[in-house]
């Protein structure tokens, strides 16, 4: 199993306060438009930029240029303070760079899926559906720019890997 500590570079500059990494498909949060209102309200404090976990061109991922993507993305939600996401990549990316985030369900709710099944007791993910915009705000603004203990892609996510890996040497 490879680490995916060598995807980090921990010398990399606040750029901005909050990345947004949001779906734009059918698997989008069902409370997209409670979800713009809230970045919306922040943008009037905080400086925020926006992104996306998938490639423009799906078919340019291959195995020879993966490692570079995983790179470049991580280097670009590593310039945030805070992320807000939808996206399993962007919890993912985020938290293993210790960097905090409110996190919205996906329509098909395998987001919160995995967060309890996975990350409950991560203290830097807050599940946004749950409270309400002022709540949000408050818990943004305590914790924007704390590094919060990155979660340990190898301990977390072992077992899980391990029975991937079964399915596919099986």
């Amino acid at each position: 199993m490879d680490s995916f500590s060598q995807y980090i570079d921990s010398n990399i500059d606040k750029k901005f306060d909050i990345l947004t990494i949001l779906r734009d498909d059918q698997e989008r949060a069902a409370n997209s438009n409670r979800i713009k209102s809230i970045i919306k309200i922040a943008s009037q404090r905080w400086n925020i930029s926006n992104t996306d976990t998938k490639p423009l061109n799906t078919s340019f991922v291959n195995r020879r240029n993966r490692s570079f993507l995983l790179d470049e993305k991580s280097k670009q939600i590593k310039q945030a303070k805070l992320v807000i996401t939808d996206r399993l990549h962007g919890l993912i990316l985020a938290r293993a760079q210790g960097i905090p985030v409110i996190l919205f369900n996906n329509a098909d709710g395998k987001i919160v899926n995995l967060y309890n099944t996975w990350l409950k007791d991560d203290e830097g993910i807050l599940i946004g559906d749950q409270f309400d915009t002022s709540q949000i705000y408050d818990w943004a603004k305590r914790n924007m720019g704390k590094t919060i203990a990155p979660i340990n892609m190898e301990a977390n996510f072992t077992d899980l890997i391990r029975n991937i890996e079964k399915v596919f040497h099986d």
